[in-house]
This record gives C-alpha cells, sequence and structure tokens, in this order.
C-alpha cells in the first residue's frame, strides 16, 4: 500500500476531506483488495503451516472495520449508489 502514489493511499481521514465519494470508494476498494490478499495469504500460514493467527486476525479487522465504513458511508449517502453486495462477497471469508 505505501508503493501506492499518496492521492490513491486508503486512510479513515479520507472520508473527512474534500474528496468526492468515488475517489473514496476507490480508495477503499482498492485498499480491500490488498488487505484480502493479505488475509488470503496468512490464511494459507496458518492453515499450512501452523502460524500464529495473530496476524490473520488483525487483517481480519482490518476487512470488517472497512466494509463496515463503506456500509456506513453509502447509507448516510442515498443518493450514491455502491456495488455493496460486491464488496461484501469479495472480502467475506471462507473459512471451509
Amino acid at each position: 500500500m505505501e508503493s501506492f502514489p499518496e492521492r490513491i493511499q486508503y486512510s479513515p481521514e479520507i472520508w473527512e476531506s474534500d474528496r468526492d465519494m468515488v475517489d473514496c470508494l476507490f480508495m477503499i476498494e482498492s485498499y480491500l483488495d490488498i488487505i484480502y490478499n493479505d488475509f488470503m495469504l496468512q490464511r494459507a500460514l496458518v492453515r499450512r503451516l501452523h502460524a500464529k493467527s495473530d496476524e490473520l486476525v488483525r487483517t481480519a479487522r482490518l476487512i470488517m472495520t472497512a466494509v463496515l465504513e463503506i456500509m456506513n458511508r453509502c447509507h448516510h449517502h442515498e443518493s450514491f449508489e455502491c456495488n455493496l453486495q460486491w464488496s461484501v462477497s469479495m472480502t467475506t471469508p471462507n473459512f471451509s
């Protein structure tokens, strides 16, 4: 994430800035893609190598926080249609 240009790096403060809602959603969805990949890598380490699950849990919390932020922001901007179902389905882990 740090290698991304600053203008597209996600942080919770973007919602309070003067950025457009579309830009904020692009940034958070890009962030979700990155942390979901990290989640899947951590999950593989835990399942295959029996690594500690601390990092997996931390990453899962980041995902849930971001998804809840999207839900909250889209709910407050009823005129803005966001694809919440896509965000949730793409980042909901399959524990089977």
